[in-house]
Order: structure tokens, then C-alpha cells, then sequence
């Protein structure tokens, strides 16, 4: 039987490891990512990872912001040995600006990522990129 790891939850994210080695983060509402709080979400997310390339369902739609310190510590962390895909969930227009910013700013041709604005339609997907995660 799969021994997952614990779940780590405070007022500002949530972040586990699921039964197929998808990663989860989901921010809760109105947070404000700086890079203190990025160290630990990435520090406890990199805890989790099974130790091959896997997929992450990452949904910012509870962002407020993000500085630009933080916003460097996150992207560089995402590397195609850790990650196979990323699936960004995006409900609310901040969050989307948020996302297109980065994206903007941190163009990534090496990360398999996709942008969607429900968790079933992300996690469907994240499966199928991932048959061989």
C-alpha cells in the first residue's frame, strides 16, 4: 500500500501529495506571496516530491500578489527533472493578470504548462501529460 506523506495546511495554502503522485498547492484567499512565505511553501512542496518527474496542480486563484523576489524563487524551482506538468488553476481576474505577468516575465519553453479555470478539467489533463509519471 502507498505510504503518502502528510498534508501541510495554515491560513494561507494547502499543499499534498495525492495517490496518483500528482502535487497539489492551492492558495487560500488573499495572500500575498513574499519570499519567506515562498521558501516554505516550496520547501514543504520539494518534501512531497516522489523523486521523479511528476505533475503539479498549482492553483493561485487565492493569490493577492506576488513580489518579484518570490516570484523568481518559484519559477526557477520548477525544472523538467521535478515536474512534468504544470496545470495553473485560474478563477478570478487578479489571479489571471498574476499569471500572465509571469509568464511574461519568466518565459518558460523547458515546463509542459496549461492554464485552466477548474480543478476537473486541470486534473484530467495533468493525468493524461503524466501517464508515466
Amino acid at each position: 500500500m502507498l505510504t503518502l506523506p502528510p498534508m501541510f495546511e495554515n491560513d494561507k495554502v494547502k499543499i499534498w501529495r495525492d495517490e496518483n503522485d500528482i502535487i497539489h498547492t492551492t492558495y487560500k484567499g488573499g495572500v500575498k506571496l513574499d519570499e519567506s512565505l515562498a521558501d516554505k511553501i516550496m520547501s514543504f512542496r520539494d518534501s512531497l516530491h516522489p523523486g521523479f518527474a511528476t505533475g503539479h496542480m498549482l492553483d493561485i486563484s487565492g493569490l493577492s500578489s506576488i513580489n518579484l523576489k518570490a516570484r523568481k524563487k518559484t519559477t526557477k524551482n520548477y525544472t523538467p527533472e521535478k515536474y512534468k506538468a504544470l496545470a495553473i488553476i485560474i478563477d478570478n481576474p487578479v489571479s489571471w493578470m498574476i499569471a500572465k505577468m509571469i509568464s511574461k516575465l519568466h518565459p518558460r519553453k523547458d515546463l509542459n504548462g496549461k492554464t485552466f479555470n477548474n480543478r476537473e478539467d486541470a486534473y484530467e489533463w495533468l493525468m493524461q501529460e503524466c501517464k508515466t509519471c
